[in-house]
């Protein structure tokens, strides 16, 4: 067995710890490797992958012995070594060590003098893939049960020993962690109990690089179509195509334009949005019938390109009312929505890299009266929700269950009434970098926002007064043009000028700095802009 194959199947736990200490955050261990490949014995190690390793020999059911005779050692995750079923074996074995390779890894004795090893200044250095050491004894340090207050003690990986009532060398104890093993014990170690060891750290073990933050869902914002990580303003001028590479760095907006061909004037309903998650934004359209199309990005750092168009069939006309792509299953593709009559259909997005698909379902009726659409995972569950309004000024929710096999929605819940007071309503966007998407508009010369409060299953916002000075602004965008993490407000003067407003809001206060104008003749696109909401 791998660590990759530890990854999907057993290892890959989150055990939380119920303690039940008052007032206290209790922590929460993850003993999965990372996707990488394993380590070399003997090289560096990370870690989880050390903590992974131990959990191994807890889900192996390995019983103590401490005799080290060849026929008792056990073996490693990979099956390449072997090592000694005692508390320094456990932690030889977890490290990945070569030293007395021939007796199954380091005595505790061997540990004493090591210099593989190095000693910490306090119990509090200690690091999950640490280890504590005494005379006599030792266990892997898995991390504290309360990270804030020591005092309660630490959870370990240990094989403690016990009872040998046949004297055959296998003793009744068995390697345990964090988590029950399969006898229901933990490893576990009290703050008195802890003084009597020394902490000690691998020389080798290495810090995991801290994880990656997914990429920001893709609704209702400008397309990214070389895949830099910056959203690029793309739009129909006549006839021809034309994209802005985003050249704008945190705080300094800029862009540089290029024409990319022409025969997109029978083309509407466009949206940009990355279908077959190559990390590059398509783009989609209708050809002013029922015919869906797709022109896959082969765009580089260089030039911007697109295949020819794929179909996706017919008879898509039937949807009077197209929604923004959203992921609404959590799978991390975009799928395509729209209502027929009263129905509402999606249209599951199957597609793998290079290759376009859809596998279309009926949802269910009573969609009629719904009107403005602004589909996103309004409450941080991962799903896309669908918002909307009911005709009238009441906006309402529909929170996403769906799985990978069915779309599903809950009974609606209202944002109460009201909003219809915003009489231009701005694409959703992260204003402060929390990771929420908030709803913001224009109230006759005034721009409100109102910030997302809401958690996984629980919609709320809080609305404020921002500035006035916005009756002339049109056409609004959303994205985060300069990469700073926090969506900027885009849009033109009534005329040609295109304006961004950079974002400077925080956890409290929603600001922003004096628009940059990116120049004038931006009249050109008319209302053809790219975004992931349909534009005709």
């Amino acid at each position: 067995m791998t660590i990759n194959r530890l990854i999907s199947g057993a290892l890959s736990i989150t055990a939380a710890l119920s303690l039940g200490f008052a007032g206290a955050t209790v922590a929460t261990f993850t003993a999965a490797a990372p996707a990488e490949a394993a380590s070399t014995a003997g090289g560096q190690i990370t870690r989880s992958e050390v903590l992974a390793r131990a959990q191994f020999w807890v889900d192996d059911h390995v019983q103590y012995n401490l005799t080290r005779r060849s026929n008792t050692l056990h073996n490693d995750v990979e099956g390449a070594h072997k090592y000694g079923p005692d508390c320094s074996g456990l932690v030889s074995m977890a490290w990945h060590i070569t030293a007395n390779a021939g007796k199954g890894g380091n005595s505790t004795d061997d540990f004493e003098s090591w210099s593989g090893k190095e000693y910490l200044g306090s119990l509090h250095d200690l690091k999950p893939g640490d280890a504590i050491l005494k005379s006599g004894h030792m266990e892997l340090f898995a991390g504290w049960k309360v990270p804030s207050d020591h005092g309660q003690g630490a959870w370990t990986y240990s094989l403690n020993g016990g009872p040998d009532p046949d004297g055959d060398g296998w003793q009744d104890d068995w390697a345990k962690g964090p988590t029950p093993n399969w006898k229901g014990k933990r490893g576990d170690e009290t703050w008195s109990g802890l003084q009597a060891y020394r902490p000690i750290r691998y020389k080798n073990i290495v810090d995991d690089p801290p994880p990656q933050s997914p990429p920001a869902p893709v609704y209702q914002t400008l397309g990214d179509f070389d895949g830099d990580g910056k959203k690029d303003i793309a739009g129909i001028a006549g006839d021809g195509l034309w994209i802005h590479r985003n050249t704008s760095t945190p705080g300094n907006f800029s862009t540089s334009g290029v024409f990319i061909s022409n025969g997109w004037r029978t083309v509407n309903k466009f949206m940009a949005g990355d279908f077959d998650n190559d990390g590059k934004d398509d783009i989609l359209g209708m050809n002013y019938g029922d015919e869906l199309m797709i022109w896959r990005s082969t765009s580089d750092a260089n030039s911007f390109s697109f295949q020819a168009y794929k179909s996706l069939g017919t008879t898509w006309g039937n949807m009077n009312k197209v929604m923004p792509l959203a992921d609404y299953d959590g799978d991390g593709k975009l799928d395509f929505a729209g209502i027929a009559d009263d129905g509402l259909w999606i249209h599951r997005n199957t597609s793998t890299p290079g290759n376009f698909s859809t596998s279309g379902v009926f949802v269910s009726n009573g969609w009629r009266t719904v009107t403005r659409f602004i589909n996103t995972d309004f409450d941080g569950d991962g799903k896309a929700d669908i918002i909307g309004f009911n005709g009238g000024d009441e906006l309402m929710m529909w929170r996403s269950t769906s799985t990978a096999t069915t779309f599903s929605f809950e009974p609606y819940k209202s944002l109460g009434p009201t909003w219809s007071y915003m009489n231009k309503l701005l694409p959703l966007a992260d204003y402060d970098g929390d990771g929420k998407k908030d709803i913001s508009g224009i109230a006759d010369d005034g721009l409100w926002i109102h910030r997302n409060t809401s958690t996984p299953g629980n919609f709320s916002t809080n609305g404020v007064f921002i500035s006035n000075g916005w009756r002339t602004v049109s056409k609004f965008i959303g994205a985060d043009f300069d990469g700073d993490g926090k969506d900027d407000i885009i849009g033109f003067n009534g005329g040609d000028e295109l304006m961004i407003w950079r974002s400077t809001s925080d956890a409290n206060t929603f600001s922003f700095a004096p628009y940059k104008s990116l120049g004038t003749s931006w009249g050109n696109f008319g209302y053809k802009i790219l975004t992931s909401a349909p534009t005709d």
